[in-house]
């Protein structure tokens, strides 16, 4: 049979093109050809597979974040609880705090990823309040430091956080003129007086 016959890919079965899709020897047009019917389940599972030549990971996320919107709120947090690091911006901004909730449980989520969606996201107040009590992220210096010197971080959030930052994070919220008055006051009253 012609590998240019328009009817071939109908006949393969939904899985069979997944695995295509997913195979490091399928030419990359053909693999690329594979994703176009593929239900987000799949798109997930070619986009997170290792073995999955880069090209085709990357077209299969595009396409998953691009089908996110028509998602109900359960597939929203399926995804994100095992999507790869591609998806992570746009599960982030997510509206609903349990995608959020299922992002930070992700095992694939690090640090970078969070750092760099509070520099350059859209995070909600809400969702900002929701990570600062996330024990297992705020404890982290990084994520503390970035969520203390949000503008969108609620005011009580960011005194919470505030007893189990260090001397240099205080320091530096006391320092910083674009720090929330209040934060910066009681950050100095903590380098003076401790906790």
């Amino acid at each position: 049979m012609s590998g240019d016959d328009p009817g071939r890919s109908s006949r393969i079965s939904r899985a069979g093109r997944k695995a295509l899709a997913a195979h490091p020897l399928t030419p990359r047009h053909a693999a690329l050809r594979c994703l176009e019917d593929l239900l987000w389940r799949d798109l997930l599972d070619v986009g997170r597979e290792a073995r999955t030549p880069p090209p085709v990971r990357v077209a299969a996320n595009r396409k998953l974040e691009e089908a996110l919107r028509f998602l109900a709120v359960g597939e929203k947090i399926a995804v994100a609880r095992f999507a790869s690091s591609a998806l992570f911006p746009a599960l982030l901004d997510e509206p609903d705090i349990r995608v959020l909730e299922a992002v930070l449980a992700n095992s694939r989520l690090t640090t970078e990823d969070l750092q760099r969606w509070l520099a350059t996201g859209h995070p909600r107040p809400e969702a900002l309040a929701f990570l600062a009590r996330d024990p297992r992220w705020a404890s982290r210096p990084a994520i503390r430091i970035a969520l203390l010197t949000h503008r969108a971080t609620p005011r009580g959030a960011a005194l919470s956080l505030l007893t189990s930052a260090s001397r240099g994070e205080w320091r530096r919220l006391a320092e910083d003129p674009n720090v929330d008055a209040l934060l910066s006051a009681c950050a100095r009253d903590l380098l003076e007086n401790g906790p």
